[in-house]
């Protein structure tokens, strides 16, 4: 069983996972939009959500980025919400890139973008893989060509982050804020707080 779909623009599928009640979550990059949802500019993120034996039922699509080139890369489901991780050349989170900056983003079981975060250094950063860990934390490995958690080692080195934090806190009247969140690489124990 083959389905096939697609937007007018180029559309490159990255990873794929299984959601909640037999949903199929794509995410990839798309320069033109894609499922009715319109394109930013450039390479845009996207996470499509799809159900029922051919794929061919779209439960909802999103589509979020930057004027600049943006990528989804890989996807995770924990406890219902929706983790996916990219690449991004503008600014989605509270850094400003020197080039490619990683960018991890949660999405509720609905749809809804709750927060983005981006981490990177003066050089170029790539995510290859994202995988949830059993105390509900999050590792996102990938490559950089520069100085992200210390010197680089020459050439293009590779990272493990370590997301300890992926929820939301509720604070009173109950509204939400963002998450402060520690990112920090796997082997070392220097860590980058961060808020979204």
């Amino acid at each position: 069983l083959i389905e096939q779909w697609g937007g007018t623009g180029n559309e490159n599928p990255r990873d794929v996972a299984a959601g909640e009640d037999g949903q199929r979550l794509i995410v990839g990059y798309a320069t033109d939009g894609i499922d009715g949802e319109p394109g930013i500019d450039g390479d845009d993120m996207f996470l499509s959500v799809r159900y029922g034996a051919a794929l061919s039922a779209q439960n909802w699509t999103r589509v979020w980025g930057t004027t600049d080139d943006d990528g989804a890369e890989s996807v995770v489901v924990v406890d219902s919400a929706i983790f996916v991780a990219g690449v991004t050349s503008g600014r989605l989170g509270s850094v400003d890139p020197a080039s490619n900056d990683a960018v991890l983003t949660r999405f509720d079981a609905t749809g809804d973008l709750e927060w983005s975060v981006q981490w990177g250094s003066n050089g170029l950063e790539t995510v290859a893989a994202m995988k949830a860990t059993a105390d509900g934390g999050l590792l996102v490995a990938g490559s950089t060509s520069g100085d992200l958690y210390g010197q680089s080692a020459g050439g293009d080195d590779f990272f493990v982050t370590n997301i300890t934090t992926t929820t939301l806190t509720s604070v009173a009247g109950g509204t939400t804020q963002s998450p402060s969140i520690t990112v920090q690489p796997f082997f070392s124990g220097v860590a980058l707080d961060i808020t979204p």
